[in-house]
């Protein structure tokens, strides 16, 4: 795991709040759902994220989980794990391109889906 760098400018979370409030209310109306490989852990970033700012939290209370969905799909409970093999973004543990990498997959997901 990185070591935060104690040199790095402090972050400000009313921006990254701000963004994040803005990004899905720009693209539906209805309240967007959060998904993740592991929102148990991911979740509770965001949540905090808005918590401590008094904010909303534009993804309400709950989220998905990308391996339900796929097993889902696959009509097999246990196959929770073979979306994985659909991320172009390799999994490094950095936030960003796990989130993307993520992206990647339930976007094939979706679109395999629509077939």
């Amino acid at each position: 795991m990185p070591v935060p760098d104690p040199d790095a400018p402090p972050v400000d979370p009313f921006p990254v709040a701000l963004s994040l409030e803005l990004w899905p209310a720009e693209r539906t109306t209805s309240t967007p759902t959060f998904v993740s490989d592991n929102p148990a852990f991911d979740f509770m970033w965001i949540a905090w994220l808005f918590d401590s700012l008094g904010r909303r939290n534009p993804f309400g209370f709950s989220a998905r989980r990308i391996g339900d969905f796929h097993a889902g799909l696959t009509g097999d409970f246990n196959d929770a794990h073979r979306w994985k093999e659909l991320r172009r973004t390799p999994h490094t543990h950095h936030p960003v391109d796990d989130a993307v990498g993520n992206a990647e997959a339930l976007h094939a997901l979706i679109h395999r889906r629509e077939r």
